[in-house]
């Protein structure tokens, strides 16, 4: 039986969202009985308890999985000298994974603002061709990679969806290389774990293909060809993998319009979670703010015919 293994990090705080990205994930699992597939969900947590467990696995009920609690000790960062305290610890458990798991070889780990929309058997069969991580690659400016040190053609991951080869890594010593780059760039860093896996890795990581992590970006700017053709992107925005909903516009932010096209489908796939109820208050005033006081503007070189491609249904 082939194994799929997939980590995603939270807290008690986004769990929820958390829920919604798992039950996207599991409504995409297109015959996973019949292909004989096991999925293996690591929940790299330090706060939940069984009762948040239960409602992770409520959500069984949608397609067959494997919930794995993986408890973060307190000790996981002890070395590092400081954190940067606009960003949550959980942010960098993805540089942790090979002492984390140390029996997994390879893993698709995922953030929680985004939604699968597609079978993500499809994301796990790509070959990393004896590269270590797999990712997406996006735009920054040219400054900010100068001031990692970065050149300006090389191109820079968004670690928001990433596959890691985790026997690789172990091999290579990249957790030893992740915490002495923090240590000697921490003023430096702008998106701290993700500045550090594209200074470890610079450029030597296999791009993934871009359906695999539509951030907003794609949607607000004019195709990049030194990172995916227009065909390709064509391609991704009319047949989507992963909704990312990057930024500080995530669909459930009240006070913030949002800027993907699929962030209304936040709330349908929320309605399959343990926390439909909590949030429909939050969903109706979403709705009224943004249709009434502040419409979304989605400043956006496509047309609205190439965004809305193959659209997968979510169901009741």
């Amino acid at each position: 039986m082939e194994t799929v293994n997939l980590a995603l990090a939270t807290d008690r705080n986004y769990l929820p969202h958390a829920c919604t990205a798992i039950a996207s994930l599991l409504v995409h699992r297109h015959n996973a009985a019949e292909q004989g597939v096991r999925l293996n969900l690591h929940l790299l947590h330090r706060d939940l308890e069984e009762a948040d467990f239960q409602k992770i696995r409520a959500l069984d009920s949608i397609s067959k999985f494997h919930l794995i609690p993986v408890a973060v000790p307190s000790t996981a960062f002890a070395n590092w000298r400081i954190y940067r305290s606009n960003w949550t610890e959980a942010a960098y458990y993805r540089l942790i994974l090979p002492s984390l798991l140390p029996d997994v070889s390879r893993i698709l780990y995922l953030d929680c603002d985004l939604l699968l929309l597609a079978d993500v058997l499809e994301l796990w069969r790509i070959p990393l061709d004896s590269c270590r991580v797999g990712a997406v690659a996006v735009k920054v400016t040219a400054e900010h990679k100068a001031g990692l040190g970065l050149e300006r053609e090389d191109p820079y991951l968004n670690s928001g969806v990433m596959v890691f080869d985790l026997a690789a890594m172990r091999a290579s010593g990249d957790e030893a290389r992740f915490r002495e780059i923090y240590e000697n760039c921490m003023d430096k860093l702008k998106y701290p774990d993700q500045d550090i896996l594209n200074i470890a890795y610079r450029g030597g990581y296999k791009r993934l293909p871009l359906k695999w992590n539509l951030t907003t970006s794609v949607y607000r700017n004019p195709v990049n060809e030194a990172l995916y053709s227009e065909a390709e992107t064509l391609e991704a925005i009319r047949h989507p993998g992963i909704a990312h909903f990057t930024g500080v516009h995530k669909p459930w932010r009240i006070g913030k319009t949002t800027h993907h096209p699929y962030s209304s489908y936040y709330w349908k796939y929320l309605k399959l979670t343990p926390f439909a109820d909590e949030f429909r208050w939050r969903a109706l005033l979403k709705r009224w703010f943004n249709g009434r006081v502040k419409k979304p503007k989605l400043r956006t070189p496509w047309s609205r015919k190439d965004i809305n491609g193959t659209i997968p249904v979510v169901p009741r």
